[in-house]
């Protein structure tokens, strides 16, 4: 199943909160009936809320969960993209 952008509009935070539970939810059902479920986002929040694994599109940069990809981005581009500011080479 694919989400597209989940809650991509700016919404109150009762309704976001709703719909993050339910998609928690739903994916947790699917997850005993081993059915793959796919959050598309630009959002790193949503993404760390939603999922357990996270992927950079494009080309794949980096498919880590999501605590791995905070603390060990592979390269200074995902660095930059989940929004890690201060990267020093030895940190990659």
């Amino acid at each position: 199943m694919i989400f597209d952008s989940a809650v991509a509009e700016p919404v109150p935070g009762n309704f976001r909160r709703r719909a993050y539970a339910w998609c928690a939810n739903w994916q947790n059902s699917c997850a005993r009936g081993e059915i793959a479920t796919v959050f598309v986002t630009h959002d790193l929040a949503e993404a760390s809320i939603l999922c357990d694994r996270c992927a950079i599109l494009g080309t794949i940069l980096q498919d880590e969960p999501v605590p791995t990809l905070l603390r060990r981005p592979r390269t200074p581009r995902v660095a930059e993209i989940v929004g890690i500011e201060n990267v020093t080479q030895q940190g990659l």
